[in-house]
Protein backbone atom coordinates (compact mmCIF):
# COMPACT_ATOMS: atom_id res chain seq x y z
CA UNK A 1 0.00 0.00 0.00
CA UNK A 2 0.99 3.83 -0.86
CA UNK A 3 0.82 6.63 0.85
CA UNK A 4 1.01 10.07 -1.20
CA UNK A 5 3.99 12.55 0.25
CA UNK A 6 3.33 15.70 2.04
CA UNK A 7 4.00 18.81 -0.61
CA UNK A 8 4.68 16.31 -3.39
CA UNK A 9 2.31 14.86 -5.56
CA UNK A 10 4.98 13.07 -7.77
CA UNK A 11 6.12 10.55 -4.30
CA UNK A 12 4.82 8.16 -2.54
CA UNK A 13 6.08 6.00 0.07
CA UNK A 14 5.49 1.87 -0.12
CA UNK A 15 4.18 1.41 3.71
CA UNK A 16 6.04 -2.08 3.46
CA UNK A 17 9.30 -1.47 2.94
CA UNK A 18 9.08 2.57 3.83
CA UNK A 19 10.61 3.70 0.85
CA UNK A 20 10.06 6.94 -1.25
CA UNK A 21 8.38 5.81 -4.52
CA UNK A 22 8.00 8.31 -7.34
CA UNK A 23 4.94 7.71 -9.18
CA UNK A 24 5.35 10.18 -12.14
CA UNK A 25 6.25 7.88 -14.65
CA UNK A 26 7.37 10.45 -17.33
CA UNK A 27 9.59 11.66 -14.33
CA UNK A 28 11.11 9.10 -13.28
CA UNK A 29 11.92 7.94 -17.11
CA UNK A 30 13.64 10.73 -17.60
CA UNK A 31 15.79 10.38 -14.31
CA UNK A 32 16.35 6.72 -15.72
CA UNK A 33 17.64 7.86 -19.28
CA UNK A 34 19.41 10.56 -17.20
CA UNK A 35 21.58 8.15 -14.87
CA UNK A 36 21.72 5.64 -17.95
CA UNK A 37 23.22 8.82 -20.22
CA UNK A 38 25.62 9.31 -17.04
CA UNK A 39 27.12 6.06 -16.82
CA UNK A 40 27.54 5.34 -20.27
CA UNK A 41 29.81 8.75 -20.12
CA UNK A 42 31.24 7.30 -17.18
CA UNK A 43 32.08 4.23 -19.15
CA UNK A 44 33.44 5.95 -22.14
CA UNK A 45 35.78 7.82 -19.90
CA UNK A 46 36.85 5.06 -18.41
CA UNK A 47 37.87 3.59 -21.87
CA UNK A 48 39.58 6.93 -23.01
CA UNK A 49 41.66 7.42 -19.65
CA UNK A 50 42.80 3.29 -20.76
CA UNK A 51 43.77 4.25 -24.55
CA UNK A 52 45.56 7.13 -23.72
CA UNK A 53 47.98 5.10 -20.83
CA UNK A 54 48.44 2.83 -23.93
CA UNK A 55 49.44 5.46 -26.04
CA UNK A 56 51.64 7.17 -23.52
CA UNK A 57 52.76 4.01 -22.87
CA UNK A 58 53.59 3.17 -26.63
CA UNK A 59 55.61 6.32 -27.17
CA UNK A 60 57.82 6.06 -24.12
CA UNK A 61 59.06 2.47 -26.19
CA UNK A 62 58.88 4.29 -29.47
CA UNK A 63 61.10 7.18 -27.46
CA UNK A 64 63.64 4.25 -25.90
CA UNK A 65 64.05 2.83 -29.61
CA UNK A 66 65.56 6.16 -30.75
Amino acid sequence: MRVKVENNKSFARDLNSGAIININSTQAEIVRKKKAARLQQQQEMSELKGEVAEIKELLNKLIEKL
